[in-house]
């Protein structure tokens, strides 16, 4: 009865080690879609406390995730409107833990001559 114990464990080992390595991936993958979806939301929200007027946002320009001896920086370059005005934002935020809350660092305006969402400075 010992032996095939045995040989159940090491099956067992052999064929779960490659499945850690890829669920180990996934669940990098699925962090960044975390954080992603924890940004998206924040963004939301710091436009809408921002400005008076309902905003929405798309076009970003480009954006940067580093880690810092803090915690993490996400950077955000995007065009947003109001029912009046456009303007380019560029946003900053900072957390001390990988999924703690998100803070506002940084926030630019520059109003926009013309009213369209498009991605052309």
């Amino acid at each position: 009865m010992k032996v095939p114990i045995l040989i159940l464990l090491v099956a067992t080992f052999l064929f779960t080690t490659p499945i850690q390595a890829q669920v180990e991936s996934n669940s990098q993958s699925q962090q960044d879609q975390i954080i992603e979806s924890i940004l998206f939301v924040t963004i939301s929200n710091e436009l809408k406390m921002k400005f008076d007027n309902p905003m929405s946002f798309s076009c970003v320009h480009g954006h940067s995730f580093k880690k810092t001896l803090e915690g993490h920086q996400f950077k955000v370059d995007l065009v947003a409107c109001d029912n009046h005005d456009t303007y380019d934002v560029r946003m900053t935020f900072s957390d001390e833990e990988l999924y703690g809350n998100w803070d506002i660092i940084k926030f630019k305006q520059k109003k926009r001559s013309d009213h369209t969402l498009t991605c052309h400075s």
